[in-house]
């Protein structure tokens, strides 16, 4: 993935495929994995802050998807507490791809990027049963729609918390 400016993008003739629009990194300062609906929700709405989007205009949410009951319950009331009755898509490319490790916020990004476009919202293959007060998840199969802006979450053990806002491209 190159990020480089829309002027250098354009000195080279270089395609745009996305916009980063704004981040925000934090740190929950634990050792375990043990992650805080705070700490999660503090980055998302700073990122959307950094942005200067607020939380009606993001279409897709790439969370980050662990599988693990404690993450998806913890990522769901962040995304409960930023977006209220926003109601952007929900995915996680861990479905598709399997967990990356230290790689994972990259991927992310990368499918995010593609989403944004190609005019989708992938799929949660495998997702049987969500969480209760689980957001609008994507299903077993591809959404078409025309996202405009996204949210990309990367949440690490002892609390490494970040999320990268896109916009489409245009």
């Amino acid at each position: 993935m190159i990020l480089e400016s829309a002027g250098s993008a354009a000195r080279r003739d270089a395609p745009v495929l996305a916009g980063l629009a704004g981040c925000a990194a934090g740190l929950d300062a634990n050792s375990q994995p043990d992650p805080t609906v705070a700490g999660e929700a503090d980055v998302m709405t700073r990122a959307l802050g950094d942005a200067g989007i607020g939380p009606a205009d993001v279409d897709l949410v790439a969370a980050h998807g662990t599988g693990s009951p404690l993450g998806d319950r913890v990522e769901a009331d962040a995304l409960a507490q930023v977006f209220g009755r926003a109601r952007p898509w929900v995915n996680a490319v861990k479905g598709l791809a399997g967990h990356a490790l230290t790689a994972a916020g990259l991927l992310s990004a990368v499918a995010v990027v593609v989403q944004l476009r190609d005019g989708f919202v992938h799929p949660n293959p495998w997702l049987r049963e969500p969480i209760d007060g689980a957001p609008r998840l994507a299903g077993d199969t591809a959404v078409t729609t025309r996202p405009r802006w996204a949210v990309s979450n990367a949440f690490g053990f002892g609390g490494f918390n970040s999320a990268v806002v896109w916009r489409a491209a245009g």
